[in-house]
């Protein structure tokens, strides 16, 4: 089983790589529209376990377009880049951490479809001061 799961894990993921790639070139503007991957992509339509690209940036490129992709990165840079202009505390230190992290791991998995990973991301990036409330 061993083996299998790692020849299907290092051969599907690239191939959903790549569809995503292809989808975004495909219609860059506006992207195949947002949750419609898995009819679009050939591999997730042979098989329903590969319903997401296990990548969050190229699944958002092909379903949203280059606009849809810009605008994410932009609130991802404003997460990242918000401590600077606030306290930088150990809190703010350790939720850029956090957020850096899940923005990496995206690039391997679909973590974000799962309601509680962007919902802690969120979490961590809030500002918990006297001044904000």
């Amino acid at each position: 089983w061993h083996d299998l799961a790692n020849a299907a894990l290092s051969e599907r993921r690239p191939l959903l790589w790549s569809e995503a790639l292809q989808l975004a070139r495909d219609d860059p503007e506006t992207g195949i529209g947002a949750g419609q991957f898995a009819r679009f992509s050939p591999t997730a339509v042979q098989d329903s376990d590969a319903s997401w690209a296990h990548n969050e940036y190229l699944q958002l490129a092909a379903e949203t377009g280059v606009v849809g992709l810009a605008l994410a990165l932009a609130l991802l840079a404003w997460v990242l880049l918000r401590p600077w202009w606030g306290p930088r505390d150990a809190g703010a230190g350790i939720a850029v951490i956090a957020v850096a992290g899940v923005a990496v791991h995206v690039t391997i998995d679909y973590i974000l479809h799962f309601p509680s990973v962007p919902l802690a991301a969120a979490a961590l990036s809030i500002e918990y001061s006297p001044e904000t409330w």
